[in-house]
């Protein structure tokens, strides 16, 4: 996720009052989520061998024990540049942003639900 991106999420948790904690713990459960939605945009692209091994559970592409996880990255290089998988990401959290930000605002004031479709507008 690029630096930009990362900022404007960042702005966000802040107005919505997380902890440092629940900031990066709310990060990284951004990043989970893109990841996610990104294997299932290129899914079709995958070989089956690769597709069998996701859909097992070997969305974790994190462990670097498994030779699989080395194939599917390697595959996923070939399929995009970095520029498209970005523009992918950005689409994908233009879309899971508001859905968020409309759940955590349930119980906020109109000021502050004004406050955050102005940090939401920023992406």
């Amino acid at each position: 996720m690029d630096e930009a991106v990362k900022k404007v999420l960042m702005e966000l948790f802040d107005a919505l009052g997380f902890s440092d904690v629940e900031k990066n713990e709310a990060m990284l459960d951004f990043q989970k989520k893109v990841a996610a939605e990104i294997l299932r945009f290129v899914q079709d692209k995958l070989p089956a061998e690769q597709r069998d091994f996701i859909a097992q559970g070997g969305t974790a592409l994190n462990d670097s024990h498994n030779p699989m996880v080395g194939v599917v990255r390697e595959t996923l290089k070939g399929l995009y540049t970095v520029e498209e998988y970005r523009a992918k990401a950005k689409e994908i959290l233009r879309k899971l942003l508001p859905v968020y930000v409309d759940y955590m605002a349930q119980d906020m004031s109109e000021e502050e639900r004004m406050r955050l479709a102005g940090v939401v507008k920023k992406l």
